[in-house]
């Protein structure tokens, strides 16, 4: 896909560009080098505060928070120009750097200088175009129902106890949920993904029409995030998504629900297995995750207006008295008032399923059912592997 493509984005502010003589585009040649062997740490400019917000997640120190939108505290034709090198020279891309310095007072030319070495990546959007969601459940479970996830999801629970079991008691999160997702995600770090953040975010943010703002905003807060973190943007890998660490965060997840779960004064979604755990446990909580409530049970239909309750944009809001009057049936030893109702596609036909808020929960991790069952069902596996290893430790 060609990267010099001006994207409707662009059309919408290349008047913030055309009107402001410090952002002008220059010819690469022109630019000035840059250099990737020196480290980078984004700073604020000095003549503007951001002040600290608390963060929500708990057993966090205050954290720098973006401010809202102020004017710019020096006027735009004083400013000394920004010249960007390579792919990102482009309306789009000088646009951003304004806005990143006016609206959280970044430092131009120093994030000009991270756009001319940001590489657009035309695999980053071949991927995200055939996500393997797309595919039908009885394709799709094989990927991650397998003996060496559940292995080493046993493994990962023994090794980590300590920390499940205060993750499980704090945020009300059953550790095998929490082992599952971990599982399903990287594998327990083994695959936590092989891209520059930064290029897959610019990428996605500036080439992916379907999701371009999405992707621009989480750019927008992984310079945030590596600002607050004190990382180089450059030196950070994760998804092709931008999706980063042990259990895969967006940059706005990590800002916002990463947990410093070993007390060593950091947030490090990448090194600390604690952290990790704690934070997949906290996201779940904070999504309406509760304790003890069931999570999903197979159900039986009859008719046709059932049919109604079946959504691509699962909800668990259905009384389930509407559903039993519209021939849905389930284990009636469940308690619960609200579910939805979905189908998944197995060899032997059409299943369905009553997926309850707390599966509901699951799906703000990753917006699938497909994905909520996979984690569901390794979840059962991995408690099952651990009750075996205890069984026979004894």
């Amino acid at each position: 896909m060609g990267m010099l493509r001006v994207t409707g984005y662009a059309l919408g502010v290349l008047f913030l560009v055309a009107g402001c003589t410090s952002a002008t585009l220059k010819p690469e040649s022109e630019a000035p080098d840059v250099s990737e062997a020196e480290p980078m740490v984004l700073t604020e400019m000095p003549a503007k505060t951001v002040t600290p917000a608390a963060s929500s997640a708990p057993s966090v120190p205050l954290v720098e928070s973006a401010p809202a939108a102020e004017p710019a505290t020096t006027s735009p034709a004083t400013l000394p120009p920004i010249h960007i090198r390579g792919p990102m020279n482009r309306p789009e891309a000088y646009a951003f750097v304004e806005e990143m310095a006016r609206l959280y007072n970044f430092d131009r030319v120093q994030l000009a200088k991270l756009f001319s070495q940001i590489k657009p990546r035309p695999k980053v959007v071949e991927a995200i175009s055939r996500p393997a969601e797309a595919q039908p459940w009885h394709k799709y479970r094989p990927r991650f129902i397998q003996a060496q996830r559940i292995d080493k999801g046993v493994a990962f629970w023994r090794a980590n106890t300590k920390y499940f079991d205060a993750a499980q008691a704090q945020f009300g999160v059953p550790t095998e949920i929490v082992a599952a997702i971990l599982g399903v995600e990287t594998l327990y770090g083994k695959h936590a993904g092989g891209f520059r953040v930064v290029d897959s975010l610019a990428t996605l943010g500036f080439d992916y029409a379907p999701r371009a703002a999405f992707f621009r905003k989480e750019l927008q807060e992984f310079l945030i995030l590596s600002r607050e973190q004190g990382w180089d943007p450059r030196a950070i890998q994760g998804s092709y998504a931008g999706a980063m660490g042990l259990g895969q965060f967006m940059p706005s997840s990590y800002r916002r629900f990463a947990v410093d779960f070993d007390g060593d004064g950091k947030r490090d979604l990448h090194r600390s297995t604690a952290d990790a755990i704690g934070s997949v446990a906290y996201y779940l909580q904070q999504h309406g995750w509760g304790a003890g409530a069931p999570i999903v049970t197979q159900a039986s239909t009859q008719g046709e207006t059932y049919t109604r309750f079946i959504s691509r944009d699962f909800k668990a809001e259905t009384p389930l008295a509407e559903m039993r009057d519209n021939g849905v049936t389930w284990d009636a030893t469940i308690v619960a008032e609200r579910a939805g109702l979905f189908e998944l596609e197995n060899t032997g036909g059409k299943e369905h399923w009553l997926g309850f808020p707390n599966f509901y929960a699951i799906t703000r991790y990753n917006r699938s059912v497909l994905y909520s069952m996979a984690v569901y069902e390794l979840a059962q596996e991995i408690l099952r592997g651990n009750a075996v290893r205890l069984t026979e430790s004894n």
